[in-house]
C-alpha cells in the first residue's frame, strides 16, 4: 500500500485503515461470520450488563 496513506500508529486512521484492509481480504463467509460474532458479543453483553441493554434499547429507538 502506499506509504502516503499510512497513519501515525495508533491512532484512529490507522485503525480504520487496517479495518479496510483486512475487509478487502476477507470473504465473504468471513464478513458474514465476523457480524455473526459481533451481533452475538453485544446480545451476550446487554445479557449481562442492565445498563448496557437500557442504553441499547434507547439508542434503537432514534434508529427507527
Amino acid at each position: 500500500m502506499n506509504r502516503e496513506l499510512d497513519a501515525p500508529i495508533g491512532s484512529f486512521e490507522s485503525a480504520q485503515l487496517h479495518q479496510l484492509r483486512m475487509a478487502l481480504k476477507s470473504t465473504y463467509a468471513q464478513r458474514l461470520q465476523d457480524l455473526q460474532d459481533m451481533l452475538d458479543f453485544n446480545a451476550q453483553a446487554e445479557a449481562k450488563n442492565p445498563c448496557l441493554r437500557w442504553i441499547a434499547q434507547r439508542l434503537r429507538q432514534f434508529r427507527g
